[in-house]
């Protein structure tokens, strides 16, 4: 009886170590697993704002792409206008001088009130298209003379009206959305041009230097 009662504690102590767990391995397991994840996770936070940082630039690209066709499409459509619109204006500017050239003919019979009516009427049609296309007249005649509006072939001396004033059109200039197509060919007003008083000479009543 005292020889069994005296193996059981060795049984007891070898079963014991069989099923108990090394001392701090499951700590340090637990460890690696913790940093393991710790580092996955920071690649995948890495690679999530290298994909971020890419798809913001694509968008950014795609969006500076879109804005340059529209700005192209708006320059060829204004170009495709522009050449459009020069081959017409001769057609005005003939329709123009036809309707002057009524205002000298004294016959006021029914066959010159019916061409005159017939140009009028073309001349409207060709206003109507223009401004269609978004071209309209320069408003030149009584106005300021502006260098890139106007171009001015004449200067005519005169005391009724400002210096620089547009006094008289020639050719009637267009602007298709405030981009200019053709300048109005003007005449344009100087002041008179004053005789110069002699040195040392006094001037008189009436004008005239001694």
């Amino acid at each position: 009886m005292t020889e069994q009662a005296s193996r059981d504690p060795v049984i007891e102590s070898t079963e014991t170590d069989r099923t108990g767990s090394i001392p701090g391995g499951e700590s340090d397991e637990s460890t690696s697993i913790e940093q393991e994840s710790v580092s996955v996770i920071g690649r995948l936070e890495k690679d999530k704002a290298e994909l971020v940082d890419r798809l913001q630039r694509k968008q950014a690209e795609l969006e500076n792409y879109r804005k340059r066709i529209e700005r192209e499409k708006g320059e060829w459509y204004h170009q495709g206008v522009v050449d459009l619109v020069k081959e017409c204006l001769p057609v005005m500017d003939a329709c123009e001088r036809a309707l002057a050239s009524f205002n000298t003919i004294a016959d006021n019979s029914s066959t010159v009130a019916t061409y005159r009516s017939g140009v009028e009427l073309i001349y409207r049609q060709f206003q109507g298209i223009l401004k269609k296309f978004g071209v309209m007249p320069i408003e030149a005649l009584g106005g300021s003379f502006d260098p890139y509006l106007h171009e001015a072939i004449a200067r005519v001396e005169s005391e009724e009206h400002e210096e620089n004033s547009v006094i008289e059109e020639l050719q009637k200039g267009y602007l298709h959305r405030e981009k200019l197509l053709r300048p109005s060919v003007v005449k344009v007003t100087t002041l008179p041009q004053r005789p110069a008083t002699a040195a040392g000479a006094v001037p008189r009543v009436d004008g005239s230097a001694t």
